[in-house]
């Protein structure tokens, strides 16, 4: 393959390297919101519990606060299709090199018997009295 099909697979891996980094870093943030608003919903209910029944409140901050639902597994899905897409862009550039090795050996191969043919003929034309 090329340079310039090297620096396609390049372009690729980088592209797959940054998108996982950005799924990491967006699972940090949603994280850290996630803890953000659980903290705050735990301080609320604390609030309004001392101030509706004192008594109650030791018991109401206990439970755990409501916690939002999973992101989908959208990212994941376009982060494994991109993975895949790379696996196989590298495999076609194994192929090709592959290809392009046994072409090479076939050209070779070729060319030693033609040469083989015309030195035969070139034998063969040689009179025997000689």
């Amino acid at each position: 393959m090329t340079a310039a099909g090297d620096d396609d697979l390049a372009a690729l891996r980088e592209q797959v390297a940054l998108a996982c980094s950005a799924a990491v870093s967006a699972r940090d943030l949603d994280h850290a919101f996630q803890l953000q608003l659980d903290e705050a919903i735990q301080a609320s209910l604390r609030a309004h519990t001392s101030i509706s029944s004192p008594n109650a409140a030791s018991s109401s901050w206990t439970q755990a606060a409501p916690t939002l639902p999973e992101p989908s597994s959208d990212v994941a899905y376009a982060l494994e299709l991109q993975a895949t897409d790379l696996a196989l862009a590298e495999q076609d550039r194994r192929d090709a090199l592959a290809c392009r090795a046994a072409h090479s050996q076939a050209a070779a191969s070729v060319r030693i018997a033609a040469h083989d043919a015309l030195f035969a003929r070139e034998l063969a034309a040689i009179p025997e009295d000689r």
